[in-house]
């Protein structure tokens, strides 16, 4: 069995597809815990805390749950194999870590999860998934999302700093194919980076859409925004064997979804 430790777009999305079960681990007594854990062949382990607002909320949530579930699975069912979905705003390029000092609470509580998980005696049972941007059909969730949601439904769209940003986006859908991928591949473990390899800035998507939509463009000047790491080496999904995807017809499938909504295009 496939065993999720929390509810969310990953886990709801591979459900869709392949059997699984999602818990609400953080809420289970460690014995209740066990008992699930006893029974499963893998954890993805995908509960976190994205909204964390301290150090102590951030370590406990994140770092010490993640202890916790590992510690348990290496104890009650030491064949079972672990996966950590880590987060790719830890990384400063492929191969490196961003200085401790310039990670946010959320991305320090994962740095430190992942490095216990890959340090820990279980580790040649652990798999650390870095996926990059995901594009998860949801406006809440992404920008692309968003830029899509705003053109269609208000015809206009915001852009920073002419649009020039770069994101190595992820459909959901193909994020969840080679999730299994890695659980298929018993041979796959350590650090796993899940990209695309096509960073496309946000004005390169905008002319996409202007395919389909007429709306708006406004330019917003900002200072400081930070950078957000789209440049990866396509090792890990050449191992796997990387899957094609088009982002075009991506984006339509989501505009394909807002029709359903009430407005056609």
């Amino acid at each position: 069995m496939i065993l999720f430790t929390g509810s969310g777009f990953l886990a709801t999305e591979y459900k869709k597809k392949y059997p699984c079960q999602i818990i609400s681990a953080r809420f289970l007594t460690d014995i209740e815990l066990e008992s699930v854990i006893e029974k499963s062949d893998v954890i993805i382990h995908n509960a976190a805390d994205v909204n964390c607002v301290d150090f102590d909320q951030c370590i406990q949530d994140n770092f010490l749950f993640t202890k916790r579930v590992l510690d348990l699975a290496s104890r009650v069912n030491p064949t079972i194999r672990f996966i950590f979905i880590s987060s790719m705003s830890i990384l400063e390029t492929t191969d490196s870590y961003k200085d401790i000092n310039s990670m946010s609470l959320y991305a320090f509580s994962k740095y430190l999860s992942e490095i216990f998980c890959l340090k820990h005696p279980y580790h040649n049972n652990i798999v650390s998934v870095r996926f990059s941007t995901i594009f998860y059909k949801n406006h809440q969730k992404d920008g692309l999302s968003k830029l899509i949601r705003d053109a269609f439904f208000y015809k206009k769209v915001t852009i920073y700093n002419e649009g020039i940003s770069k994101r190595d986006f992820i459909p959901i859908n193909i994020a969840v194919e080679y999730l299994q991928k890695i659980i298929a591949n018993k041979k796959i473990k350590g650090r796993v980076n899940i990209v695309s390899g096509h960073p496309q800035s946000f004005i390169e998507l905008v002319e996409v859409l202007k395919k389909k939509l007429a709306f708006e463009i406004e330019n917003v000047k900002m200072e400081g925004m930070l950078d957000i790491l789209s440049d990866f080496s396509k090792e890990s999904i050449n191992a796997l064997g990387q899957i094609d995807f088009d982002i075009e017809r991506e984006m339509n499938s989501y505009l394909d979804q807002l029709g359903d909504e009430g407005i056609s295009i």
